[in-house]
């Protein structure tokens, strides 16, 4: 039985490592990609509408209309081009990033 648990209890510890990773890289991804406009933490900058705790799905939702040339504000035309820098796994992880900060 004690044999039973000690693989779930390192998959559990892997999980947990992999995601403070992913925060991480998310944390990163989004100090390069979009802290000059939406501001160091996500609180938004003048026209730059405030993306902390948003949903990570709607942030993906987002940046999907963005890549398809979607107009949703009047800077729409600077999110088209921020789209062809990053990747889908490059989205998930700001969006994860973002959810995860309290709103301001």
């Amino acid at each position: 039985m004690k044999k039973m648990w000690l693989p779930l209890i390192v998959l559990g510890m892997t999980c947990g490592v992999a995601q403070a990773n992913d925060n991480d890289a998310g944390k990163n991804l989004y100090a390069q990609k979009c802290a000059s406009c939406h501001g160091a933490n996500g609180e938004g900058m003048g026209t730059f509408p405030a993306l902390a705790g948003k949903p990570a799905a709607l942030i993906g939702t987002m940046f999907k209309a963005y890549d398809g040339n979607a107009t949703v504000g009047p800077m729409s035309s600077m999110m088209w081009a921020v789209t062809r820098e990053v990747t889908p796994m490059d989205v998930e992880k700001i969006g994860k990033y973002m959810e995860s900060l309290k709103k301001k």
